[in-house]
């Protein structure tokens, strides 16, 4: 809406070259509110300095106008032109305050955010370190239990090894061991029965002498007896 008192100068070139600045700082004080990094910031707020300074010039100019002019028309022209004006500046140096405090606001609060996602990254890293330091002692453990596991294993087998050998050594003996007991009692049959035959030898030898001595003895008493008697008569 355009007040009564901006009607007065609406069409005057001076008007338009302040409305122009004014915009510029309105343009941007609305890109200063989508900033979210101090690079931005600082560069939008050069260029409202900028715009300021030259709108500041150009009031002044206006007010200089207004005390030069020699009709009472235009002399309030002017006037109220550079009034109007230097209360739309100080409106938008207001804005331009109250935006660099929320700026600033909004700057703090993600760098307290920042701040606080670092200390979670590095209480994260750290955790994740532990956890990486956790996890390996837990692996070389189960390394060391696997390799433990293994060398028993084959002492073991070693172990097998040995009792199968030592089975088959005593499998083998056992066998020897049969076949001698076999042998031996194959001799001992044979001597029992060899000393069987000795005795039974013997026996008919003793038995042949008797009968040969008995023999011997009746020839004798049958020949030598007689003659003997004849002879004692």
């Amino acid at each position: 809406m355009v007040d009564a008192k901006e009607e007065s100068f609406i069409n005057d070139k001076h008007h338009e070259d302040a409305v122009k600045l004014e915009f510029t700082i309105t343009a941007a004080l609305e890109d200063l509110r989508q900033s979210n990094d101090e690079v931005a910031i600082s560069k939008h707020n050069a260029t409202i300095r900028h715009a300021v300074d030259r709108l500041k010039n150009k009031l002044e100019s206006i007010e200089l106008l207004s005390r030069t002019q020699i009709r009472e028309d235009d002399r309030l022209k002017f006037s109220n032109m550079a009034e109007w004006h230097m209360s739309q500046l100080k409106e938008l140096r207001n804005a331009v305050r109250r935006t660099n405090l929320e700026c600033k606001q909004a700057m703090d609060k993600q760098h307290r955010n920042e701040l606080l996602s670092t200390r979670d990254g590095i209480r994260n890293r750290r955790h994740n370190k532990d956890l990486v330091q956790t996890t390996t002692r837990i692996t070389e453990g189960l390394i060391e239990s696997r390799q433990a596991l293994a060398a028993q294993v084959l002492r073991n087998e070693e172990a097998v090894h040995v009792l199968v050998v030592s089975s088959n050594k005593i499998k083998g003996t056992d066998d020897e061991m049969k076949n001698v007991s076999a042998i031996v009692n194959t001799a001992r049959k044979l001597i029992t029965k060899y000393g069987r035959r000795d005795i039974t030898d013997r026996f008919l030898i003793a038995l042949g002498l008797l009968l040969f001595f008995g023999t011997v003895l009746y020839i004798l008493q049958k020949r030598l007896l007689p003659n003997f008697l004849r002879f004692s008569w």
